[in-house]
């Protein structure tokens, strides 16, 4: 009966993650396993049924009876828990499920799994099975990481203590409680200071104005009917100025082509699958904006870019910079960027925006970047959820929330670009193609034919590179700061304990970030910057509390909306908390 119920199992997670997990296993049910002692495990536990994360992210397996008592525990039973299982650990795992219901087991909340295959790439393993994307972050505020339950053998007590801080530098990175406009810019800061002197040494995107003016250029993005387009292009790849979305590069130069230029919008670490092993193959610049991580861009060393954004962490790192419309994905990025250029022919390819007879994205997208499937009607995040926009050949066509955020972001990329160069004008090839969603401001073409005349492409643009002090002494001032940050937003967030939901709206939002007492900060920058961080966390909240986000945590809370944002307001001192480690050792190259 065991190894029935054994097969079962195996069988009910190969079907919900992935259908390689067979090979972990041994072919037949272990019959013991190493036992934990059960009253430690349950002191460990006690922490875990005060907090209010709506996750828990538990770090080894142990024998199972921490799984089992989360489970059976009402106060957090219905919260969402991911699994950490050690290589060591399958023994343990494979016996216990063989002696449980599993499907029990993770009932009634959502529990997730990963199995480490290793301890040196725990960190990217655990990113991959578990915050793959914004929406499998947990909200209000993210997971707890629970990592004091006994485990099976001492020497996994010494690895789990060496993971721990992957994990909760992960977290830092990851946590969306205060929306992505918040970390973009709070994580940002840091990641963007990485860069050290490269800020300020390599060119950004006004040195690139106008570099191509006149010229014409072919703008790439994942969409599915890309593909067969591919031949074409790499026959006049010469004589155009090529661009491309980051996801595109490992698939355009297995086909022979070498963009001239490839984008990125991303700030995760893990977005370097998509470039950093293919930067040495490829002549390609590396535009992209100061947040994306500097393992993204160490490969292409000189062959860098900076595109400032519209997001308010730009005039701090240089408020003389022009901040350029970017949208919000690597594509859209991929249309900006040949405008700026001053194109004056702009082919987009690629640019569905819409599902294509079920299919998400070309056959030369990197085969990370394609999921499973493009979500449903039903789903509960917008962003993969299955809905209608307008097509170029239809009525309606079936696009994303995502999608169509980026294909309002194109639409009004294309709006600006009209009105600072009438003549600019942009070939959408998917209408021809009979495909994609409609993108306001396009006609519909071909790809040019081949001429025969080359274009003369520039590969190092001559810029001057900028004053490295004023930066350098805003970074510098930046840890002074945390602890005046800390406390202002406290005092804040007990304010906000006195309001009702019906004075909650935008003015009280901005009279309350007002309040912020910044003068004892060293830095007017810093000041303003972290004032701007606490309003758009505010805001932010309050667009998720019209939109119904958190229902169901009012609910299970029995809180109002005032108490949502008093609790996440106190949230903001826990990410300040979570990045200053990290940030002392990113501020050693200011000092």
């Amino acid at each position: 009966m065991s190894q029935q119920r054994y097969e079962r199992n195996i069988g009910i997670l190969m079907q919900r993650q992935n259908a390689a997990l067979r090979a972990l296993f041994p072919q037949q049910w272990p019959s013991t396993a190493a036992t934990c002692d059960r009253t430690a495990t349950i002191q460990a536990l006690r922490k875990v049924t005060a907090t209010r994360n709506e996750g828990l992210l538990l770090i080894g397996w142990g024998d199972g009876q921490a799984v089992t008592l989360i489970r059976s525990d009402p106060g957090v039973a219905g919260k969402t828990l991911k699994v950490v299982i050690f290589p060591d650990e399958i023994e343990n795992f494979a016996h216990s499920i063989g002696a449980c219901d599993l499907q029990q087991l993770c009932s009634p909340g959502t529990t997730q799994f990963c199995f480490l295959s290793n301890y040196e790439s725990a960190g990217p393993t655990i990113a991959a099975s578990f915050y793959n994307d914004h929406n499998s972050i947990s909200r209000l505020p993210g997971d707890r990481i629970t990592s004091e339950h006994p485990l099976s053998n001492p020497q996994l007590e010494e690895r789990r203590k060496a993971i721990v801080p992957q994990v909760s530098r992960l977290l830092g990175e990851r946590l969306d409680m205060l929306g992505n406009d918040v970390y973009d810019t709070f994580m940002g800061a840091n990641q963007s200071l990485q860069h050290g002197r490269d800020l300020v040494d390599l060119p950004r995107a006004s040195d690139l104005k106008d570099l191509y003016q006149g010229k014409s250029a072919i703008s790439i993005a994942a969409g599915p009917s890309g593909s067969r387009f591919l031949d074409q292009i790499k026959a006049i790849q010469n004589e155009h100025v090529i661009v491309c979305a980051d996801v595109m590069l490992a698939g355009l130069l297995d086909r022979g082509i070498d963009p001239d230029f490839v984008t990125m919008v991303e700030r995760p670490e893990h977005m370097k699958r998509f470039v950093a092993d293919y930067a040495q193959h490829c002549t390609s610049r590396f535009v992209c904006q100061p947040w994306v991580h500097r393992h993204c861009t160490e490969a292409f060393a000189d062959r860098v870019a900076w595109w400032w954004n519209p997001d308010d962490l730009y005039p701090w790192l240089d408020a003389h910079e022009p901040r350029l419309a970017a949208g919000r994905s690597t594509g859209t990025l991929a249309v900006a960027l040949p405008a700026h250029l001053g194109c004056t022919e702009i082919f987009l390819v690629g640019h569905d925006l819409c599902l294509d007879n079920g299919k998400t994205h070309s056959d030369a997208t990197h085969t990370t970047a394609v999921p499973e499937n493009a979500g449903s009607r039903d789903a509960a995040s917008y962003y993969r959820r299955i809905i209608d926009v307008p097509g170029n050949h239809a009525d309606q066509v079936e696009s994303t929330g995502a999608w169509s955020l980026f294909r309002q972001d194109i639409i009004g990329i294309i709006a600006g670009a009209h009105q600072r160069n009438p003549s600019q004008t942009f070939i959408n090839t998917t209408i021809n193609a009979g495909t994609g969603a409609r993108i306001d401001g396009c006609v519909a073409g071909d790809l040019p034919t081949a001429t025969g005349m080359p274009l003369e492409k520039i590969s190092h643009p001559s810029f001057t590179p900028r004053d490295w002090e004023p930066l350098r002494s805003r970074a510098r001032a930046l840890l002074d700061d945390m602890d005046t940050i800390k406390s202002q937003c406290l005092r804040i967030a007990d304010e906000l304990a006195d309001c009702t939901p019906l004075n909650i709206d935008n003015k009280r939002v901005i009279e309350l970030s007002n309040k912020l007492d910044v003068t004892q900060m060293p830095s007017k920058e810093n000041a303003i910057f972290f004032r701007y961080i606490f309003r758009a966390a505010m805001r932010n909240l309050m667009v998720r509390l019209q939109q119904n986000t958190y229902v169901r945590t009012l609910a299970e809370r029995n809180w109002n909306q005032v108490q949502v944002m008093h609790h996440y307001a106190k949230s903001i001192p826990q990410l300040v908390d979570r990045l200053q480690p990290e940030l002392e050792e990113t501020l050693e190259v200011f000092q």
